[in-house]
């Protein structure tokens, strides 16, 4: 899945190697994120109780949203924050219960888990879906470039010559519910 992007380069304009997912057409403006939930939900709906509660997981939202603001001066950089994700996840997932993003670096679907975990322990609720999505960004590619965190091959995370990531987007989801 990993290839030379031609959307984000290195420095010295080599390519970066990333895992971007296909996706469905630009939905009237929508964010990458939520074409990649919305891929996801219409590809496999999750068969979670309408009155579920949903953790969104994301590391860096719609941050692309800022960036065109930024870089061109156009876009809408309100979309990039993530109490306008939430709802439209929330919606996409056909839920009406209790709803929050997890925002915790890497670690942001690991956090959800704990959270939507606890939340099943303390009797809050009966179900959650916890949906973890990022999309590329060139934030993400230029931070972990900058890093020099990025490997011009294919990543090799447990081998002993590694030489970094390749940063990739995709969206999933894990309903998790009381006995």
């Amino acid at each position: 899945a990993l290839r030379p992007s031609r959307r984000f380069r290195l420095p010295g304009g080599r390519p970066a190697r990333v895992g971007a997912a296909p996706l469905p057409r630009r939905r009237a403006g929508q964010p990458r994120i939520l074409r990649l939930t919305t891929a996801l939900f219409e590809g496999a709906p999750p068969d979670a109780p309408p009155d579920a509660a949903l953790l969104l997981a994301t590391t860096t939202g719609a941050i692309e949203r800022t960036e065109q603001q930024v870089l061109t001066g156009q876009g809408r950089p309100e979309e990039a924050r993530l109490s306008e994700l939430l709802p439209a996840v929330q919606e996409q997932a056909g839920l009406r219960g209790p709803a929050a993003v997890v925002s915790a670096a890497c670690a942001s679907s690991t956090a959800a888990l704990w959270h939507a975990g606890r939340m099943l322990r303390d009797g809050e609720t009966d179900a959650v879906l916890v949906v973890g999505a990022d999309a590329l960004s060139e934030f993400l590619v230029s931070g972990f470039a900058s890093l020099m965190a990025l490997d011009e091959k294919a990543a090799r995370p447990f081998d002993r010559d590694r030489a970094g990531l390749n940063p990739g987007e995709a969206a999933g989801y894990l309903l998790l519910m009381s006995a």
